[in-house]
């Protein structure tokens, strides 16, 4: 709903949205303060993409599991490879 969305637009936590398959379709500004990128022109991309190498197969394992309906019931932490090498979490 439009409220929901607002809300996670103005949300101070890194939000993705993404599509059945797993592909980045949106993300809220607080993601893209984080990465200091935008994404606009990039879209959609797939997670796995922004993933650090070595939590790529753990990411992978997590995303599957969620798209098959199967959603932790808490937030995930990705480590995520920013384009100047650095590492977030």
């Amino acid at each position: 709903t439009a409220s929901l969305q607002q809300l996670i637009d103005v949300s101070p936590l890194a939000v993705l949205r993404l599509d059945g398959a797993g592909s980045i379709t949106g993300a809220n500004a607080a993601f893209h303060k984080l990465t200091h990128q935008a994404f606009a022109e990039r879209l959609p991309e797939g997670l796995n993409a922004l993933v650090s190498d070595a939590r790529r197969e753990e990411a992978q394992t997590l995303l599957t599991r969620m798209l098959a309906g199967d959603i932790p019931a808490s937030p995930q932490l990705l480590e995520l490879k920013l384009p100047s090498g650095a590492a977030v979490m």
